[in-house]
């Protein structure tokens, strides 16, 4: 049986780097709810093109793992 421990740190950041962390965090929130929102609008429109065509035509960028092939465009 193996035993793992997990290892606690405390950070006491002078205000400099208190503010470089606050900062970090705020991009990182930024960056995830903006994907999210992508996320949420890719669906969306899929559904409706669905509904309306039959056939959903929007690429997202998660079709490689579902389909096993690339999205059209290479950006991803």
């Amino acid at each position: 049986m193996n035993t793992r421990q997990a290892l606690r740190f405390e950070l006491d950041p002078n205000n400099v780097a208190a503010s470089r962390f606050a900062s970090h965090c705020g991009a990182s929130s930024f960056a995830y709810n903006t994907m999210l929102a992508y996320v949420h609008w890719a669906l969306d429109a899929r559904a409706f093109e669905k509904r309306t065509t039959g056939q959903p035509s929007t690429q997202v960028p998660w079709n490689l793992y579902v389909t096993g092939s690339p999205p059209a465009h290479s950006g991803w």
